[in-house]
């Protein structure tokens, strides 16, 4: 074997010896591309929920002060409507929950307070 083929014969192991790492390595920045892909949308998708869950917390808000004034089933109902929707915006299942602990003690607990407490409205006398 002549030196020049001996040389050839290097520069391609070393070629080969680098191309390994170079390749994992392209693999990996595409693995955390993808990650931070999922991680973007995933807090995206979590801001906005977050801010669905302000507006009907607010919105319940009003509704709850409406209905210490005015005692009727309508302001009522709206109530419950919108615990019911708070409710399943907080009950709702995510890729990082597991589906069994998608009810809260703590949704139940607030639930059945308003419960007692719309039922002690409704059965107070009214203002003449």
């Amino acid at each position: 074997m002549t030196i020049r083929s001996k040389l050839a014969l290097g520069l391609f192991a070393n070629l080969l010896i680098l191309l390994a790492p170079l390749a994992f390595a392209l693999h990996s920045l595409e693995q955390l591309h993808y990650s931070t892909q999922q991680l973007r949308d995933h807090a995206f998708r979590a801001s906005l929920l977050v801010g669905r869950m302000r507006a009907t917390a607010d919105e319940l808000r009003q509704s709850e002060e409406r209905l210490l004034f005015v005692h009727d089933s309508a302001a009522l109902n709206h109530v419950n409507g919108q615990l019911e929707n708070m409710h399943a915006m907080n009950d709702r299942p995510s890729p990082t929950r597991s589906p069994l602990a998608s009810t809260s003690r703590r949704s139940e607990r607030s639930r059945a307070r308003f419960a007692r407490r719309s039922s002690c409205s409704r059965n107070a006398r009214p203002r003449s």
